[in-house]
């Protein structure tokens, strides 16, 4: 989680870090322009969060 100055929000890139470079995005989760992820990086973001907690 990280403070803004409009309250609070979670972090979502940690599935997508590479551990040999934590201050990067994995290569295979980011499209060719090497700045936005990809449908494998979205599918990598979206798999922890639980669903059931939006009924």
């Amino acid at each position: 989680m990280r403070r803004t100055p409009r309250g609070l929000y979670i972090v979502g890139e940690l599935p997508r870090r590479d551990p040999a470079r934590s201050s990067r995005v994995k290569d295979e989760f980011l499209a060719e322009d090497q700045l936005h992820g990809n449908d494998a990086g979205d599918q990598a973001l979206a798999e922890p969060i639980d669903l059931s907690l939006f009924r």
